[in-house]
């Protein structure tokens, strides 16, 4: 768990230039299921080839959803 912690951390301790959390996570249909659980949360998502880049203010639902994408291997981890 303490993994998952470290990279939840690391994700919610910086924004993007416009004020939002940033996911970058495997473009598949797991992925894109998992998302419409947060349809309501103003998620911006976009898709580049096989990654899909999500985009959120709210750093609750950020967090959820890395902790949901990490034990799944679904999420790309970000190299500073």
């Amino acid at each position: 768990m303490t993994y998952t912690k470290d990279i939840v951390r690391e994700i919610t301790s910086r924004k993007d230039p416009f004020g939002y959390y940033v996911l970058i996570a495997v473009n598949n249909d797991q992925v894109h299921k998992l998302i419409e659980k947060y349809k309501n949360r103003n998620l911006i998502t976009e898709a580049v080839g096989n990654i899909l880049i999500i985009r959120c203010r709210s750093r609750r639902t950020i967090e959820e959803l890395a902790c949901k994408l990490i034990p799944r291997k679904l999420l790309i981890l970000q190299n500073p």
